[in-house]
């Protein structure tokens, strides 16, 4: 049996199966799961649980679309209480300003992971005109806000 590496344990939490975009590896565009999707505060109940257990050092924010979920602005600046890293795995779709990419830099999320599909075949593959140019935009901004001394992954 593997040993748990105590210095990297993540906690991945799934906010929401739903997602705005067709991609052809995916079918979470068929899923309505909002009834299914947990409050605020059974999120945050989840997260202290997981870290009175564990030395959580990454708490990572999935889905479907992750911004789909009404509170991801409250339960990020929950985690960020809990964790050194916040993550989100987006489709960039929430990005479509500065503005709006601060406000989650501003909730605590400083590491990100843009669900890209290739360069030119982007937008066919996910079923959504327009959305390599937004993540595209997406990072220039992270960069530039990194680029200001904010500590960002990508």
């Amino acid at each position: 049996m593997e040993k748990l590496n105590l210095e990297t344990v993540r906690l991945n939490i799934q906010l929401t199966k739903r997602c705005n975009q067709r991609c052809k590896s995916c079918n979470s565009y068929h899923i309505d799961d909002t009834i299914k999707e947990l409050s605020v505060e059974e999120v945050e109940r989840f997260i202290n649980e997981a870290c009175l257990i564990f030395p959580i050092k990454n708490i990572a924010f999935t889905g479907g679309e992750p911004t789909l979920y009404k509170d991801i602005l409250s339960v990020a600046k929950i985690a960020s209480k809990k964790s050194p890293f916040v993550s989100i795995t987006t489709n960039g779709i929430y990005c479509t300003s500065k503005e709006r990419v601060n406000e989650l830099l501003d909730a605590g999320i400083n590491r990100f992971s843009f669900s890209y599909h290739g360069i030119g075949i982007h937008d066919k593959f996910c079923g959504v005109n327009g959305s390599e140019e937004r993540i595209r935009r997406a990072i220039d901004w992270l960069v530039e806000e990194r680029e200001k001394g904010k500590e960002i992954y990508m």
